[in-house]
């Protein structure tokens, strides 16, 4: 498979990174040489240097046998602009652009442009956040087969009930269809042992499904109560998209925003959310306006480091979660380390959206943890593969990947022990560190397929 990515920022970057080690033949094509210089030194990858909307730049990245074609660079225009070119010139199957102005993002349009998909980086980041909100205590969520199933993050602390114990011996959580795939320790994701135990400090990774969410508070969530009170820090487009759904599930919502011709626009547009005027990083604002009595605080606004500084004052002050956007990657780590209960950057989450239509034909979905450090996948099993028809103990899966849960063709949800089975047809969900993939593929024996439709 071939793949042109038209930006070499954070999106790129991201998705590059996720396609090259992956053994996908990608070519970025970027105006910028240092840019192109510095993920040419640490990826296999090709560069060619130019403007992405431009048919001889495209000529010389070898679009014309190129299967796929993402366009991410900041600017709208020139993100659709390459795409509509790519689909009369060249025989791409699929093309992608990051498009953030919703007028543009219109489904008349991109079907008029015949573009496949549009992804917006800022809304991306709000339905995720708006899932976090949904769980409480959680640091991370990815949800598969519509919903059915869920992997969370949790942050493990000093009261759980399960510290002390061997992951073998955790036979509740087992009986009650939960499944503890990874450990963060240290920032290093690992697949756990059954000898292996949490400890305060660790981050869990526990698939389950959906109707046994709420059973994992007793774990993870000790005496966390229902989010009814929000404070939303910055309008921008994120906080916007999120105020608009607060509201309508009767959520207390604040908006702080420094900007006055912001806030008088924001303020028409919505309805029930108290909108405010003022610098969110004072101290004395922020206790006037009751941070101390917060259930969550999310911290969103197009400033980096004044969420991060927010975060800190909110958590500080007595604000019980806090959530908080950031557009580094490198920043999530740090965030994580000093006290931030879930980071999200709206730029990896919108590349991990993406990912999850330019994998290898039986994949169906994909979500990535941690930088890439770590993927969530959902498969289709193939009656060839080595995985079907014998029980999971028996087989010679990759060490650094695990079977997290199976579902059946008639929606059963299994989350497997060892003498389960998978057989053909079974949608099946792995979670594996990134070193693994492709072992997991081979073992699963993916067949690339060639796409021919519309999304």
């Amino acid at each position: 498979m071939r793949i042109i990515i038209i930006g070499a920022g954070e999106v790129g970057h991201y998705l590059a990174k996720g396609l090259s080690s992956q053994s996908v033949d990608v070519t970025i094509i970027d105006c910028d040489e240092n840019r192109l210089s510095a993920i040419k030194e640490n990826m296999d990858v090709q560069t060619v240097h130019g403007n992405g909307s431009s048919l001889k730049t495209l000529k010389s990245a070898g679009a014309d046998s190129a299967d796929i074609l993402i366009a991410v660079t900041n600017s709208d225009q020139d993100n659709m602009l390459a795409c509509m070119i790519s689909r009369v010139y060249f025989p791409i199957e699929r093309v992608i652009a990051r498009v953030r102005n919703d007028e543009f993002a219109a489904p008349p349009i991109l079907q008029k442009m015949s573009i496949d998909m549009a992804i917006s980086p800022e809304k991306e980041a709000a339905e995720k956040i708006l899932k976090l909100l949904r769980i409480p205590n959680a640091s991370e969520v990815l949800d598969f087969e519509q919903g059915k199933v869920w992997l969370v993050g949790y942050q493990v602390n000093d009261k759980s009930p399960l510290l002390g114990r061997h992951l073998k011996d955790m036979t509740d959580l087992r009986d009650s269809a939960v499944l503890l795939t990874a450990i963060m320790r240290h920032e290093k994701v690992q697949i756990p042992k059954g000898d292996d135990m949490l400890k305060p400090g660790d981050t869990v990774y526990a698939i389950a499904p959906r109707d046994r969410l709420n059973y994992l508070k007793q774990f993870f969530a000790v005496d966390t109560r229902e989010t009814e009170r929000v404070v939303i820090i910055g309008g921008s487009m994120i906080g916007k998209y999120l105020a608009q759904k607060l509201e309508k599930e009767n959520v207390s919502v604040k908006l702080i925003e420094p900007d006055m011709a912001r806030c008088h626009y924001l303020s028409e547009i919505l309805d029930n959310t108290v909108v405010l005027h003022g610098d969110p990083t004072q101290i004395d604002f922020l206790l006037e306006e009751n941070m101390d009595d917060m259930d969550v605080c999310i911290a969103v606004s197009d400033d980096e480091q004044t969420n991060l500084v927010v975060s800190l004052l909110a958590k500080r002050l007595g604000a019980r979660r806090t959530i908080c956007s950031v557009s580094k990657s490198e920043l999530i780590p740090v965030a994580n380390s000093i006290g931030i209960d879930a980071v999200i950057s709206p730029r990896l989450t919108a590349a991990s959206t993406m990912l999850k239509f330019i994998r290898q034909g039986d994949v169906l979905s994909v979500g990535t943890l941690r930088d890439n450090e770590a993927e969530a996948i959902e498969i289709l099993a193939q009656a060839s593969s080595t995985i079907v028809n014998k029980p999971i103990y028996q087989i010679n899966f990759p060490k650094d990947a695990i079977i997290a849960a199976i579902i059946r063709p008639n929606d059963e949800i299994v989350i497997p022990q060892g003498s389960d089975m998978i057989i053909p047809g079974d949608r099946v969900i792995i979670f594996a560190l990134s070193s693994a993939v492709r072992s997991v593929e081979k073992a699963l024996k993916v067949k690339a397929r060639r796409v021919t439709g519309r999304l």
